[in-house]
């Protein structure tokens, strides 16, 4: 009868360890895509490709914005919904200021769209449909003259 007790003993023993072993795992609250685009109070972006198809593809940041000082600009989007295209270590003018452009962004209501209003030559402007976004990659296409471009901006 005692191995019996002490067998219940061990299993009920053993039974509580288990259980409180299993507890159920806090897993981190999925990230917005607000906060992918904009951290928890401003993150930056740098354009890594922009090419267009008009029957063969054209790499826009060779062909179009080849100095150095136009493709190191960032993009800098805030949380509170605001934007600024900024000056990256290379200046085509050493005596431009050092924010480009600057306005405001947001997201459609199914966060597959990217709205930049902006003033200035910002390449990116006007409504992005997102592809892709990541903590560490934006891809996605705007029209520009009715043309789409495909655009992908890494976080810096």
């Amino acid at each position: 009868m005692k191995k019996n007790q002490m067998l219940y003993l061990l299993l009920f023993v053993a039974t509580i360890s288990f259980v409180a072993g299993c507890k159920k795992k806090n897993d981190p609250a999925p990230v917005s895509k607000t906060q992918l685009l904009a951290g928890t109070s401003s993150k930056s972006w740098k354009v890594t490709a922009a090419t267009v198809n008009l029957g063969q593809p054209i790499d826009l940041l060779t062909d179009q914005y080849s100095d150095a000082c136009e493709r190191d600009n960032l993009l800098v989007f805030y949380s509170d919904k605001k934007y600024e295209e900024q000056e990256g270590a290379t200046k085509c003018d050493p005596d431009d200021d050092n924010v480009a452009s600057s306005g405001t962004w947001s997201l459609s209501t199914d966060e597959k769209t990217l709205s930049i209003n902006g003033s200035g030559g910002s390449l990116v402007n006007g409504d992005v449909t997102i592809t892709e976004l990541s903590n560490t990659t934006l891809k996605g296409t705007f029209t520009f003259q009715s043309i789409p471009v495909n655009v992908t901006l890494t976080a810096q």
